[in-house]
């Protein structure tokens, strides 16, 4: 039996833990995060007001999970408060932003260039820093810019981060629970970990299981099976290409479709010719991707977007590895959380 519990610590802006924030409407809470986001995470909860806090703005918020007497967080959010009900208590209705809209809030109002031969972790470092937010998490052991990158006037500084990123090979930029900034290497979904095995019916550790009713969709309307990327030229350096072809004999590939399908992505900024052929490689298996996904309810598990499962129906004959796209929790009795799961793809 799964028994779920949620806390708020809260926070001053430096991260220091003030104590459990009071006054929270039991069960009106809840987090949502997505891969395919710029900003990847929200939530939102219900609180009294108790006079606990003057200032909002000086304020995080850190929603935490305790199942069966272990715990871990949530995030930490920026509260905003867009809505107060007055009667016989004052109940704020609180959104809670990630720490990525800080920098999808601010863009430096002129054109901003990086060098080529810049590393990139290092530039990414700097820009969060000019927000003035700490860059916790982020160390300087990246790549190096093959090319110059220079963003526009109006680019928030998100854009240049996650553009700078995008040419190392890494994910987007993202926050862990505990708030620190990540900016992680990219690694194919079928080369990650598996978090957790989710299998149909009831096992002896409670680790696993979904409910019954659980969707499959498939999108296969115009997957390619070859992706062609170019990158961006310089005066002394010829653009570069990478071609990644999907040969694995499944039914997208050529050896099925009998011809090509073919992307072709051009300007991209990138580190080296590696760099651009794990570009390819990657946006291929992305667009492959989306020929299933499955959406599952489940009880709360250390598990959040990019993550690898493992899902079976015995019932159904449905099973594979899949990615984690997208996850609500309900920070309520039950504390159930629906996620997306996108099957993983190995090209």
């Amino acid at each position: 039996m799964f028994r779920v519990r949620h806390t708020y610590d809260l926070l001053d802006r430096s991260g220091a833990n003030l104590g459990t924030l009071r006054g929270v409407l039991t069960g009106s809470g809840s987090v949502s995060r997505s891969a395919a986001a710029s900003v990847k995470a929200s939530a939102s909860v219900t609180i009294v007001d108790t006079g606990q806090v003057e200032d909002w703005t000086q304020v995080r918020i850190r929603p935490v999970v305790d199942v069966n007497g272990t715990e871990w967080p949530l995030g930490v959010f920026l509260p905003d408060v867009p809505e107060v009900t007055y009667g016989q208590q004052q109940q704020l209705d609180v959104s809670l932003l990630d720490k990525t809209t800080i920098l999808q809030g601010d863009a430096f109002g002129r054109s901003y260039g990086i060098e080529k031969g810049s590393n990139v972790t290092q530039a990414i470092r700097e820009i969060i820093e000019t927000t003035g937010e700490l860059a916790t998490g982020i160390d300087d052991e990246g790549e190096q810019l093959l090319t110059s990158v220079e963003s526009e006037p109006d680019d928030s500084k998100l854009q240049v981060v996650n553009q700078l990123l995008d040419a190392a090979g890494y994910f987007s930029l993202h926050t862990d629970g505990h708030g620190n900034f990540q900016a992680d290497p990219y690694i194919k979904p079928a080369r990650r970990p598996v978090s957790v095995e989710f299998v149909d019916g009831v096992n002896a550790s409670l680790t696993g299981l979904y409910l019954p009713e659980f969707a499959v969709t498939r999108d296969i309307g115009a997957v390619p099976n070859r992706v062609r990327a170019v990158s961006q030229s310089e005066e002394d350096l010829p653009a570069l290409v990478a071609e990644a072809r999907n040969e694995a004999g499944n039914e997208f590939s050529f050896e099925h479709l009998g011809h090509w399908r073919t992307q072709v992505e051009t300007d991209v900024q990138t580190t080296s010719q590696a760099a651009l052929q794990a570009y390819a490689e990657r946006r291929l298996i992305e667009l492959s991707s989306p020929q299933e996904t499955v959406k599952i309810e489940h009880p709360p598990y250390q598990l959040t977007v990019n993550d690898v499962v493992s899902f079976e129906s015995r019932e159904h004959g449905v099973s594979g590895l899949y990615t984690v796209q997208n996850q609500d929790w309900t920070l309520a009795f039950d504390g159930m959380v629906q996620s997306k799961l996108r099957k993983v793809v190995d090209l």
